[in-house]
C-alpha cells in the first residue's frame, strides 16, 4: 500500500508541472489546471490513508468495507470539490479545470501501471528463487 504514495507524488507534481506550462496563456488557465489536478489528487489521498489505516487490521472483510465506503467517500469529495470550484472560483477556465483532473487521473492509471508490473516482476523473482 505504501507504493500508492509516490503515485499521489507524480499526480501533484504533474498537476503542478502543467499548471507553470499554461502560465504562458494566463493565470486563471493555470490555477484552473492546479484545481483540477487537486481535485483528483486530494480525494486520492483520502482513500490511500483510509485504506492504508485498515490494511494491518488482518480482517479482510473490514478492509473491503473500508474500500467500499472509501471509494464512495472519494466519489462524493471529488464532486463536492468540483461544486465548490464551480461555485467559488470566477474566473474559471472550464477546459483547463478538466484538463488538470484528467491528466492526474491519467498518472495515476501509469502509476498503478507501473506498480502493477513491478509486483509481477517481484512475484517472478521469488519464484525463480524458490524454485533454484
Amino acid at each position: 500500500m505504501i507504493q500508492v504514495l509516490p503515485v499521489l507524488l507524480w499526480q501533484l507534481l504533474v498537476s503542478l508541472g502543467l499548471a507553470l506550462v499554461l502560465l504562458v496563456s494566463g493565470v486563471v488557465e493555470a490555477y484552473s489546471a492546479l484545481l483540477g489536478g487537486l481535485i483528483c489528487v486530494i480525494p486520492n489521498a483520502y482513500l490511500a490513508r483510509r485504506l492504508l489505516m485498515k490494511s494491518g487490521s488482518g480482517d479482510s472483510r473490514v478492509f473491503l468495507r473500508a474500500a467500499f465506503t472509501g471509494e464512495a467517500m472519494k466519489l462524493l469529495l471529488t464532486a463536492g470539490l468540483f461544486a465548490l470550484v464551480f461555485s467559488y472560483v470566477n474566473p474559471l477556465n472550464v477546459l483547463a479545470l478538466f484538463s488538470g483532473f484528467i491528466v492526474a487521473i491519467c498518472i495515476q492509471w501509469a502509476g498503478l501501471i507501473f506498480i502493477g508490473r513491478d509486483r509481477t516482476e517481484q512475484v517472478q523473482a521469488m519464484e525463480k528463487n524458490d524454485g533454484e
